[in-house]
């Protein structure tokens, strides 16, 4: 464990969940593929669209509706809306596809276990402080067993901004009514996770799961209070 900053007496815990308790982006990409596949074992015209027809209807829509960027359901479903749009579905036939062909990327998306370990830490915080989530994402708790390890989860969402807007930690400064600067956020990302819980009035700690932590390889503008080398350590906080 590092200081970078003083740490006040800790009330209360946030966690960001993509990439500081899994690595995120290998399951991603097994999601989109699956679901790929699927479109085209069922619609096998999109085979010839494929993923640069994706990366540009993605762009048009973040254009056409610039909210859809903080949701990535929004946004992942009106993608998929303009690809079956293209190959001529409509009606019920393009709202059977979407749903279908989104289920199929969430299944994956959401399809392994966070190590044991974090699950007992968080379990054990939790005898201590409340803890709550603060994600970008939409991974689904319950499947990747962190059920239960925390009081309630906030995801960004058209109405909510993603991280580091400050939407989500004002929500959850107010619903732990704890300070915010006795609240301890846990994450990943230097700019979204760190920078955005400062701004915020929160305490920082930055712990990656995806990668080496090496602060001279990352853009970051703040410094957070404490570097962790294993979650484990958070136990010493409090």
């Amino acid at each position: 464990m590092k200081y970078y900053r003083r740490l006040n007496p800790i009330q209360a815990m946030t966690f960001d969940l993509d990439d500081t308790f899994y690595a995120n982006h290998p399951y991603i990409v097994e999601a989109e593929q699956q679901m790929f596949a699927f479109m085209q074992q069922h619609w096998p015209e999109t085979a010839s669209l494929g993923k640069p027809a994706w990366r540009q209807f993605r762009r048009e829509v973040v254009r056409e509706t610039p909210a859809c960027r903080h949701d990535m359901i929004a946004l992942r479903r009106a993608v998929l809306a303009k690809m079956f749009g293209a190959i001529g579905l409509t009606g019920d036939a393009l709202a059977d596809a979407i749903s279908r062909s989104y289920d199929t990327f969430y299944f994956h998306r959401s399809h392994f276990k966070v190590p044991d370990e974090y699950v007992t830490v968080l379990k054990q915080l939790a005898h201590k402080v409340p803890l709550m989530a603060i994600t970008n994402g939409n991974v689904d708790i319950a499947r990747i067993g962190l059920d239960g390890c925390f009081e309630r989860v906030y995801h960004a969402s058209s109405t909510m901004r993603s991280k580091p807007f400050p939407d989500m930690f004002e929500l959850a400064c107010r619903d732990l009514k704890v300070p915010a600067q006795s609240i301890l956020h846990v994450g990943d990302n230097l700019e979204k996770d760190v920078a955005g819980a400062v701004m915020a009035g929160f305490q920082a700690a930055w712990y990656a799961e995806n990668r080496t932590m090496n602060l001279n390889r990352e853009q970051a503008h703040l410094l957070p209070h404490i570097a962790l080398d294993s979650l484990s350590e958070l136990l010493q906080l409090i």
